[in-house]
């Protein structure tokens, strides 16, 4: 992909332009936080400004990244060496201060998005990443004034991660042309302001539209042996209340979407849990453990052990694909996101269960994460439950043969339009 093609559905990141970190504590400077010289300065203004009206011009969003803490700190989400060195005495970053207001040479407008953090990275604990993707951005371009080596490299390893394409700033971020920036090149594209305005002049402002293109994904949560075979863990401990009617009328249903999912060429993801049989690498609610107890030695969907493979008749096929988790939601801790996105889906049919357990905090992760869903209702178990109507603010509720015309009609339309 070349530069301007990166840059065509792009976002400026410009994090911590912030009083602050222009002129910081003289305690910060054995961490590289320095006051930023007068020549230094007035460039990382200069680069800045240059590519906030080339951003603009291009018609791309631009995000400002700020930080702003309590005066006491409490929220304070930093490493413990920053913490130390800051101090509740020292000032630094208070929401509603003049240190924590942007510098004004890099002024935010009405149209621009506002993001507060309190940690390092731009992407931990904030909803930049679900914003970035309402604005149909893939790329993002990043200047800061925290340090290269600070919160604009966690930034830019987070993002990464993520999936985006990363294009760092050589010169507009502090302190500038850093040697530090060379260590990002396996995470980011190293730029000057100059590169990166020459090629935003050549973006088509009206090719970035939002891709409306059907791209679903099966996901199938849980059809696991200790789960829902009769001779499973569940059932053999009174966990599971299915009847044998129940049970065929799930994994044929789920034969069937992931059946007519390969026929279609959209993916298939089996995410299934397994865990130590100590319990020791969970992820789920401690309560969860308390309120289904195991005796002494048993196992439970035990990492490598028959009860925690893929009931036989939902076996994955060779272009399939298996994740394994630790906990509930098929999103926690896992790398289902990045694999959906890619993938570039962006619906997701959601079987298996339990329905009031894993399936519907995979469904309520997904939704945060901006996903459309479907649950279907009789390939999840227990099958029809009543408790899908909660998941109506969530998710489409369908049954099986819903789905698959609504997605064969969906697919013919969208067919008709690209021969149109």
């Amino acid at each position: 992909m070349s530069f301007s093609e990166i840059l065509r559905k792009s976002a400026l990141l410009l994090i911590d332009f912030q009083n602050d970190f222009i002129d910081p504590p003289d305690t910060l400077a054995d961490l590289g936080i320095k006051p930023i010289s007068g020549n230094d300065r007035i460039a990382a203004f200069r680069n800045a400004r240059l590519l906030l009206e080339s951003v603009r011009d291009a018609n791309r969003p631009v995000f400002h990244v700020r930080t702003g803490f309590r005066p006491d700190l409490a929220d304070c989400l930093f490493s413990p060496f920053w913490i130390e060195r800051i101090g509740s005495k020292i000032p630094f970053l208070v929401e509603g201060s003049h240190g924590a207001s942007f510098v004004k040479e890099i002024a935010a407008r009405p149209s621009d998005f506002i993001v507060t953090k309190k940690g390092h990275s731009a992407f931990q604990h904030t909803p930049l990443d679900r914003m970035l993707t309402e604005q149909n951005v893939s790329s993002c371009i990043v200047a800061g004034f925290s340090g290269v080596a600070g919160s604009v490299d966690d930034t830019v390893r987070q993002g990464a991660a993520l999936g985006y394409d990363i294009v760092l700033i050589s010169d507009a971020s502090f302190p500038l042309d850093s040697f530090h920036s060379g260590s990002l090149r396996n995470r980011a594209l190293i730029q000057t302001t100059m590169e990166t305005v020459d090629e935003l002049s050549k973006v088509d402002q009206h090719a970035a539209g939002r891709e409306s293109g059907l791209r679903p994904a099966l996901i199938v949560v849980d059809m696991q042996n200790d789960s829902i075979h009769r001779e499973g863990c569940n059932e053999r401990l009174g966990f599971s209340h299915l009847t044998d009617a129940e049970r065929n009328l799930i994994i044929s249903n789920n034969q069937r979407l992931s059946n007519f999912m390969r026929e279609k060429g959209w993916p298939v993801v089996y995410v299934n849990l397994a865990h130590r049989i100590d319990l020791s690498d969970s992820a789920s609610p401690k309560i969860v453990h308390k309120n289904k107890q195991l005796p002494s030695g048993t196992g439970r969907r035990t990492e490598g052990s028959w009860g925690a493979q893929t009931v036989a008749e939902l076996a994955p096929q060779e272009k399939d694909y298996v994740l394994i988790k630790k906990g509930q939601s098929a999103f926690g801790f896992t790398p289902l996101h990045r694999l959906l996105r890619n993938l570039a889906i962006n619906r997701c049919v959601v079987t298996g269960g339990a329905v009031t357990g894993c399936v519907s905090d995979t469904v309520r992760e997904g939704a945060g994460l901006g996903y459309r869903t479907v649950v279907v209702s009789d390939a999840t178990y227990p099958p029809r439950s009543p408790y899908l109507a909660s998941l109506t603010g969530r998710a489409e509720i369908k049954t099986t043969d819903e789905v698959m015309r609504v997605l064969q009609s969906e697919e013919e339309l969208q067919g008709r339009r690209m021969v149109a």
